[in-house]
Parts: C-alpha cells; sequence; structure tokens
C-alpha cells in the first residue's frame, strides 16, 4: 500500500496542470496537427503527434503556470519503431509466441532540486486502439509482460541480450488507450476498459507524475512509475539507460512513410533532442552502459521527457 507523501510543488496549481495538459492532449487526439495529412487514426499517429505536437505545446503551457521559480521542458523524440523483447519464462497460458513489443512510448520524469540534484521516474507504455464498445483484449504475451514481469531480453539490434528482470514490479508499464475521444492511461487488467476506478487521462497521469516525485521519501516507492537511478543492481534502471542512450544516437531524418501521416520530415526524429536535453541541467547518460553505439544505429524508443528544475 501506497502512503501520502508530501509534494514538491505548491498543490494549489495542480488542476490548473491537468486542465492545460488536457487541453493538448485532446487536440493531439482529435485534429489534424503540424504537417499531418489526416487527424490519428492508429496507435503510430497518436503517439508521433503526442511527441511532434504535443511536448511544445504542454511546455508553453505549463510554464506561466509554473512560474519563476520552477522551470519546466518538455521534449520528446519519435522512433517509428519499438525494441521487440523475447520472454524467457515460461507462460502459464498457451500462447503462439512469447515475443512482442516492450512498449510504445518511455515517459521519464527528471527533477532537479533547488541543491542541483537531479533525479528520474520512468514508465513504460503501450499503446491500444479502443474500439467501439469501450473495451480491449491486449495480446496474450504484450498482457504477460505488462501483468507479471517474467524475465526477458530485448531482440533488437544494438541491445545488450542479457536477460532482465523487472522484479514482477507492475509500476513498470501502463496501458495508454487511444481514440479521437481522447489517450487513457490504465494500469495492467484483463480485459482492459475505458471506464474502470484506476481510468486516469494522460493528463492526470503526467501531472499525478509529477507531484508524486518526492526525493525525501524512505525507499522512494512511488504509484506512477518507478524511480530510475544512476546505478543499480536490478535491471530497470540500467534498461532505461539502455533506451536512452540508444535513442539519443539515432538517425535524426525519418520521413514516416510508412504509415503516410506526415508529408515531410518530422523535426523532433532523433536523438539529438535527448543529448540537448541532458546538457541543459549539465547531466549526461550514466557513461558506464555496456551498449556500444555510434550514431545512425538503430534501437531507441519514443520518449516524452518532463524536465522540471527548481535549482534557478
Amino acid at each position: 500500500m501506497f502512503m501520502p507523501v508530501p509534494v514538491i510543488f505548491p498543490t494549489h496549481i495542480r488542476l490548473d496542470l491537468i486542465v492545460a495538459a488536457q487541453t493538448v492532449v485532446d487536440d493531439v487526439c482529435q485534429n489534424q496537427l503540424g504537417h499531418m495529412k489526416r487527424p490519428p487514426k492508429i496507435e503510430v499517429d497518436f503517439v508521433a503527434s503526442l511527441i511532434e505536437n504535443g511536448a511544445d505545446a504542454i511546455n508553453n503551457a505549463w510554464q506561466p503556470i509554473f512560474g519563476r521559480k520552477i522551470k519546466v521542458c518538455v521534449a520528446g523524440v519519435f522512433c517509428h519503431q519499438s525494441p521487440k523483447v523475447t520472454i524467457s519464462d515460461n507462460p502459464p497460458y498457451p500462447v503462439p509466441t512469447t515475443s512482442c513489443e516492450l512498449a510504445d512510448l518511455l515517459i521519464l520524469h527528471s527533477h532537479i532540486n533547488s541543491a542541483g540534484k537531479e533525479y528520474w521516474r520512468a514508465v513504460l507504455m503501450q499503446t491500444k486502439i479502443v474500439t467501439g464498445s469501450g473495451a480491449i483484449k491486449p495480446d496474450e504475451p504484450q498482457f504477460w509482460l505488462y501483468n507479471r514481469w517474467p524475465h526477458f531480453s530485448i531482440s533488437s539490434p544494438k541491445f545488450d541480450r542479457r536477460a532482465r528482470d523487472f522484479n514482477a514490479d507492475q509500476r513498470s508499464g501502463r496501458y495508454g488507450l487511444l481514440s479521437n475521444s481522447g489517450w487513457l492511461v490504465l494500469p495492467p487488467a484483463k480485459p482492459l476498459s475505458a471506464v474502470s476506478a484506476s481510468t486516469q487521462s494522460l493528463a492526470e497521469f503526467l501531472v499525478a507524475m509529477l507531484y508524486d516525485m518526492n526525493p525525501h521519501q524512505p525507499g522512494r516507492t512511488s504509484q506512477y512509475g518507478r524511480q530510475v537511478y544512476q546505478s543499480s543492481q536490478y535491471d530497470w534502471s540500467p534498461t532505461v539507460w539502455d533506451l536512452l542512450r540508444l535513442t539519443a544516437f539515432r538517425a535524426l531524418r525519418h520521413k514516416g512513410k510508412q504509415h503516410g501521416l506526415y508529408v515531410g520530415d518530422m523535426s523532433r526524429m532523433g536523438g539529438r533532442v535527448l543529448q540537448l536535453f541532458t546538457a541543459q541541467s549539465g547531466s549526461a547518460l550514466p557513461p558506464d552502459s555496456p551498449v556500444a553505439v555510434k550514431p545512425d544505429d538503430d534501437g531507441g524508443v519514443n520518449v516524452l521527457v518532463i524536465q522540471t528544475d527548481q535549482s534557478g
């Protein structure tokens, strides 16, 4: 059971942050924005538009609410591909395959306190289109991965193929239910329903992530995502850094022609965004990653990064 913790942001601005983000998310889910040729229809459309069009809009909407004492930066990288994983453990039920995508999106919150120390929390998100019934049943290996987090290895190129153990921690992943009516966030459940006690809008979830950050909390347990440490004996933190490192070294250009959503190049298609983001606070990705990367290597994941900075 999670205990209430002190907040590091003013409580009176929380609703304003949600309302501002909700306006952006609704726009992303419903409308043809930027270089898009049509409103979003499939999963990749929603994720791409959130990063391409929504990141700056959320940033611009939030900064006046936070005021001068808290600097916010929202950035993203869209990769168009998702890392594939192979589940090592025996499934509890017959499945045609033990391979699936790790995630469609990695959401990372970085917080720099008044002393200049940086803390991180992250969550992986698998997105699904909501049908007319309002409920979906996730693919068996995908559900098994997010519901139980068995041992798995990342089979995509450039990743270390070692077995990874997320300690069966369900905070590692969430489902994003997508439609033109909005973007809902649910913890793993079967079947997934768009209406339940645990349902949040993406705007509510993002703000909940911000307010769930408390560096002084014993063990830094949290309900919205998991802490990411510079070094850890567990596989969660090194895996997040692996994903960010490979994303940061991706090629800059990608036209997204496979699904025909964009007319031209996408301005945020590349890891330079993450490199600039980490340089902004004087921080850097951990140097001891076992993954050797070169510019233009394949790999990485779609990333939405939110940094809050009180070091001012």
